[in-house]
């Protein structure tokens, strides 16, 4: 998907990316980056309208390029999968974790998941995803599905002390560190609550994201200390790790059932 704010590469790599616009006019394009989806469309509701004709755009697009391609890679079942399975390509649909929980509650939810199933062998990043994928289906698998958790790169190496010396983080100080977009769902406002009191304490997190004046407003009322470093590239998350003594990912269960999937900042930890 297109954001108007983003500087989208053209290439990654020898893979050419086609960024998607898929609103009109292209202030309604809000749905997607920043804290995510659901996050975006709950504390904005002009995202509505994004996320409503994305489908559209992407569907016509993946039509129109059909006849340059051999087979086909959709990540996120929904709207993603459900849409490359109306072309008749050899396809693997890869299910995340926020594809399934829309899935689950989708009208006709059952009849979605029968036409993936139909064009694509699934890849899931854990067993539970495939189990939450077959009750939605009704049934098993077409096919043998593929699970595989995700992976993460190597990071660079960063020495300790270099890594507080640049943190500004003295040697005995008691680090805690967490990496992920500041969203409720990351749980950050429960450490900070957990270690209000303690003395010498450091509360370290890298990542941007919405929540970024509220966790600064439980701070001030906590007295606990918080840096917030925004969005890390490879050296900053290697940094991160290298200055901490203990990394932190509450992941909270949202109301109405949402939760994380595999995070990626736990395995790079």
């Amino acid at each position: 998907a297109e954001d108007r704010t983003i500087a989208h590469p053209t290439l990654d790599g020898a893979v050419r990316l086609s960024p998607l616009r898929y609103a009109w006019p292209r202030a309604l394009e809000r749905s997607f980056y920043g804290g995510g989806v659901f996050e975006n469309l709950s504390r904005d509701p002009l995202a509505l309208f994004g996320l409503a004709s994305f489908p559209w755009s992407l569907a016509h697009a993946a039509r129109r390029k059909s006849a340059q391609m051999d087979a086909l890679i959709s990540h996120f079942l929904v709207p993603s999968g459900w849409i490359a399975a109306g072309i008749a390509l050899p396809q693997i649909a890869i299910a995340h974790s926020a594809d399934l929980y829309l899935l689950e509650r989708l009208p006709g939810r059952r009849q979605i998941a029968r036409r993936i199933d139909e064009r694509a062998r699934l890849l899931f990043v854990s067993e539970q995803a495939r189990a939450r994928f077959e009750r939605v289906l009704g049934r098993g698998l077409r096919m043998a599905p593929i699970i595989s958790p995700m992976g993460v790169r190597e990071l660079p190496y960063v020495e300790r002390q270099e890594a507080r010396r640049l943190l500004s983080l003295a040697d005995d100080d008691l680090v805690l560190v967490s990496l992920g977009r500041l969203v409720p769902i990351k749980g950050h406002a429960s450490v900070i609550d957990a270690i209000a009191g303690l003395d010498d304490v450091r509360y370290v997190i890298g990542g941007a994201g919405p929540e970024s004046e509220n966790l600064e407003v439980r701070e001030r009322a906590t007295g606990v200390d918080l840096r917030l470093l925004g969005a890390l590239d490879s050296v900053g998350k290697a940094q991160l790790f290298a200055a901490a003594d203990v990394f932190v990912h509450p992941s909270l269960v949202l109301e109405g059932g949402r939760t994380e999937g595999v995070p990626v900042a736990l395995m790079e930890a």
